[in-house]
């Protein structure tokens, strides 16, 4: 076996990057404890040990992999506390969760190019599905791995629902209780939810034309991005609903991220249940995280301080949130 084909048995090798125009893979060796700590994987955060080996994507989809394991996924709308709950399900020595690899982003976005050129995306599928096979490789014997993508790569759902064995939880919120979300999270946030609802659209005729409408909106530009962010968030329905008809017999669940306020015990053992993982922790998990932002551990969280935000942001825009809503209820439907 070849240095280059042992990286695909050897899970600390994770493929990181997709350079599409030079036809390669590029493969990140990684240290576990630093990906078990981390929030996200996706560049924000140094989870290398030093080595990268570029395969080109030929190579990777000629070689058989060791095994194909059962897909376990954590899909999410954005901004719904999808970090807090994969920190609830992780276990370690049992289940370990991979937070948004960059790999998915790049591959939405290769996606979404290839959408808007109308090319054949039979590679991306293929390649989609091998990387998704290629992230459950275990990293210790017996334990389970759980992958959370980035909603930004909610466009590669068809692809991913067709990779084989498959369990996945569908995190979702209501349409203001996401606004609410987004708003809170500021004027950063606007402009990630608007850029988003652009990128998804370039799946669908229907996505397009919502995007344009909202972009065409009357107002200013706070009153276009709130209508973008609306428009997001029913693309990324429409996604879950596709998704979850297309699954057949496999194990899926829809769930409302609101849950994660209320009885976050509760909504994890759901979690758990549809993904088929132990937690034998679970009531030590949710205390340890009661009290810590699930993104940035080192800072305290309170249900108070995210209702205060709440609190501010509809004092600052309330009555410009209740617009953009109405606009959704007679644009987007119900």
């Amino acid at each position: 076996m070849t240095h280059r084909e042992s990286v695909l048995y050897d899970p600390t090798w994770l493929p990181h990057r997709i350079d599409p125009d030079r036809g390669e893979i590029l493969f990140l060796r990684c240290d576990p404890d630093r990906i078990a700590a981390a929030s996200f994987i996706d560049g924000r955060t140094d989870i290398g040990v030093g080595s990268s080996l570029a395969l080109p994507i030929a190579d990777l989809l000629r070689q058989p992999l060791p095994s194909r394991p059962t897909c376990r996924f954590l899909f999410h709308i954005g901004f719904c506390g999808s970090t807090l709950l994969s920190r609830l399900i992780e276990a370690p020595g049992h289940v370990r969760v991979l937070r948004e690899p960059n790999i998915f982003a790049d591959l939405a976005n290769y996606r979404a190019a290839l959408d808007r050129r109308e090319s054949n995306a039979e590679m991306s599928d293929r390649l989609v599905q091998h990387i998704c096979l290629l992230l459950h490789r275990p990293w210790s014997p017996g334990e389970i791995m759980v992958v959370k993508p980035s909603n930004w790569a909610n466009n590669l759902l068809p692809s991913i629902m067709s990779v084989g064995p498959l369990r996945a939880i569908f995190l979702t919120m209501t349409r203001p209780a996401f606004l609410q979300a987004v708003c809170r999270g500021g004027s950063d946030r606007l402009a990630f939810a608007a850029r988003a609802a652009v990128h998804l659209s370039s799946r669908g005729t229907r996505d397009a034309s919502q995007v344009s409408g909202a972009l065409a909106r009357k107002g200013d530009d706070l009153d276009r991005l709130l209508a973008l962010t609306l428009v997001l968030h029913a693309i990324q329905q429409r996604a879950f609903e596709k998704a979850m008809k297309q699954s057949g017999q496999k194990e899926v669940r829809l769930l409302h991220g609101e849950g994660l306020r209320t009885d976050p015990q509760h909504l994890a053992r759901q979690a758990m249940q549809t993904l088929a993982v132990p937690q034998p922790m679970l009531a030590d998990t949710v205390a340890h995280w009661s009290g810590r932002n699930a993104k940035t551990p080192d800072q305290a969280y309170s249900v108070q301080d995210e209702r205060d935000a709440d609190g501010r942001a509809a004092t600052a825009i309330g009555d410009r949130m209740e617009a953009a809503l109405q606009w959704a209820n007679e644009a987007l439907g119900n």
